[in-house]
């Protein structure tokens, strides 16, 4: 009976001074592990892009009116296709503001210009530039309404802002013919407009 408690009590003993080994190798609550960390690094490319703009047409001539009609309030009289090639600009986001040499007076949208008080004094004729609504994309550029018609804002504020999908990327516009509804009696034989357009980085 003795030996057995005196090799049972070796048998604790060394049972202890494994465990007590044993404890010593375990890892503490934030040492690293093997292999877990590192660098990681960080690279941008810069290159100057070569984006440029072009307009096939500048100038537009609607089709003849009558001087004698007396068409509703914003009824279309005519468009004509208005657009705006993009090349090499995919990288670059872009700021596109119009602005019409002459606003229309009592249109408080700021998305309708008039024409040159010389050949229509009492504003009877009126234009807008419309977006296409197809493109998605687009932030900014003016007013939209309930039927989804977007037009550029045409006092040089709250400009269209595009990164361009592809390197040759054209907006498709309208610029559209719109009655205001007011006499035509002191129209000239000619009427003339214009607006302006500008596209900077953004």
């Amino acid at each position: 009976m003795k030996k057995s408690m005196a090799g049972q009590g070796v048998a604790g003993a060394l049972l202890l001074a494994g465990l007590m080994m044993s404890t010593g190798v375990m890892a503490a609550s934030g040492d690293p592990v093997q292999g877990g960390s590192g660098t990681v690094n960080l690279s941008i490319p810069v290159v100057t892009t070569s984006c440029s703009i072009s307009v096939p047409d500048t100038s537009f001539t609607f089709k003849e009116v009558s001087k004698n009609s007396a068409d509703p309030v914003w009824t279309e009289l005519d468009r004509q296709k208005f657009d705006i090639l993009f090349k090499n600009c995919s990288m670059d986001t872009l700021s596109v503001s119009s602005q019409a040499a002459t606003q229309a007076t009592g249109v408080p949208n700021g998305d309708t210009g008039a024409f040159d008080s010389s050949s229509d004094p009492d504003q009877a004729f009126y234009f807008r530039v419309m977006l296409p609504k197809e493109v998605t994309g687009l932030k900014g550029g003016g007013i939209v309404y309930v039927n989804g018609d977007k037009y550029f804002n045409l006092k040089g504020i709250n400009p269209l802002i595009i990164t361009p999908s592809s390197d040759d990327y054209t907006l498709s516009n309208n610029i559209l013919l719109l009655s205001s509804g007011k006499s035509r009696t002191n129209i000239a034989s000619t009427v003339n407009g214009s607006f302006t357009y500008q596209v900077t980085y953004n």
